[in-house]
């Protein structure tokens, strides 16, 4: 998940340091973040991780409802990926 989301912010231009979370826009960090969940959802697929990827979704959708910070721009991309992965969360 990390990996996904320090590549996703240096390809957006940020510079990754100690202050990147302070500093870099809010847009641009969300949606690093909701890149690699995305990712990290799919992969948890590929290795049939189901309790991975049920306790993943429930992070994500509390993030959706009670995150603060969370860009509204943003929160329909959230809502797609959660989605997009609820069919498998009992499995």
């Amino acid at each position: 998940h990390s990996i996904i989301e320090i590549s996703e912010l240096k390809e957006a231009g940020v510079e990754i340091g100690p202050k990147t979370i302070m500093e870099a826009s809010k847009e641009v960090l969300y949606g690093a973040h909701l890149k690699a969940t995305d990712y990290e959802l799919g992969y948890s697929l590929v290795l049939e991780d189901f309790y991975w990827l049920k306790h993943r979704l429930a992070y994500l959708v509390r993030d959706i409802k009670n995150d603060k910070y969370l860009p509204e721009s943003l929160k329909e991309r959230a809502m797609e990926i959660y989605d997009s992965f609820t069919d498998y969360k009992d499995f």
